[in-house]
């Protein structure tokens, strides 16, 4: 009887080690990228976040800095809104008040699931009297006075109010592409907000929001409230042919201490639903486990 109660206590301490990750160990899926904070549907690597937006947005470990990429370049990601959705992308190459910049534009991927805010505008600079911009006033720019308000920064002096249009992104769809040099304009800024103060663009909030979006149908919202709620980071696993996308299927993940992935969240995960010996700290319970074994077989016999 006494050895009986040994064997279910080892037992029992095996199991309790395989299935509890250990709150020192690391996620290979991490909640920070520098000091922005990461939650779904953005991922610090691969297999991190939401699978339709794991290509576009990444995180560079060396520089500590959380990337947006597209098909015109590579740019800095300065703040997320959860709450609304939203990406803030500072360009270097875009013109601001205080720092004027030749730029070859900004466009989004037409597949990306990203759309420009309602309340952006862009203001296209330095451009040609002939450019299709400019000869097109009545149809794409607006007559506000925005374009005069710029020409009076120091930096964007140069620039006549007849050179510049000024306009929102969200007029032309949810594909949107700015070639410069297609257009005869030489650079370009983009404004988020007046900071309260309509007549000073000295003031004003320059820089680039997208508004991210999920498919109708699409359920990792709902999965991903209980894995961070676990202190857990969403991502996700591939099965099938990973080389092809055709023939790939994305599963959700949660990430946990440990680096171990569940398919529910850090909260006791089933043997059904955990991935063991993924671990350390996983891999120390089985030796433990095996050698009190070992011991106790030794002292019996």
């Amino acid at each position: 009887m006494k050895n009986t109660t040994i064997i279910l206590l080892l037992l029992l301490f095996f199991f309790i080690t395989l299935i509890i990750p250990s709150p020192s160990s690391s996620q290979s899926c991490k909640p920070f990228c520098g000091p922005l904070p990461l939650h779904f549907p953005f991922g610090s690597g691969p297999g991190c976040g939401h699978p339709s937006f794991n290509p576009h947005i990444t995180c560079n470990p060396s520089q500590q800095s959380l990337l947006f990429t597209t098909i015109s370049g590579t740019y800095p990601i300065t703040s997320i809104d959860y709450t609304n959705h939203l990406i803030f992308i500072q360009d270097p190459s875009m013109s601001t008040c205080s720092t004027s910049c030749s730029s070859p534009g900004f466009s989004l991927n037409s597949n990306a699931p990203f759309s420009f805010s309602d309340f952006s505008f862009f203001a296209l600079l330095s451009c040609s009297s002939s450019s299709s911009i400019i000869t097109t006033t009545t149809t794409l720019c607006d007559n506000s006075p925005i374009c005069t308000l710029l020409s009076s920064c120091p930096s964007l002096s140069s620039s006549s109010p007849s050179s510049c249009c000024v306009y929102t992104p969200v007029t032309l769809g949810p594909a949107f592409q700015m070639n410069l040099k297609s257009m005869n304009c030489n650079s370009y800024t983009a404004v988020y907000s007046f900071n309260g103060d309509e007549t000073n663009p000295a003031i004003w909030k320059y820089g680039i929001v997208l508004k991210y979006k999920f498919s109708v149908d699409d359920a990792y919202p709902y999965s991903c409230d209980s894995c961070e709620q676990s202190g857990g980071v969403c991502g996700f696993t591939i099965s099938g042919d990973s080389s092809s996308s055709s023939s790939s299927s994305y599963r959700f993940s949660c990430n946990c201490n440990g680096d171990m992935n569940t398919t529910t969240n850090c909260h006791f995960p089933s043997w059904s639903h955990a991935v063991i010996f993924s671990s350390p700290s996983s891999w120390t319970g089985l030796i433990c486990w095996i050698l009190s074994l070992v011991w106790m077989f030794m002292i019996r016999f």
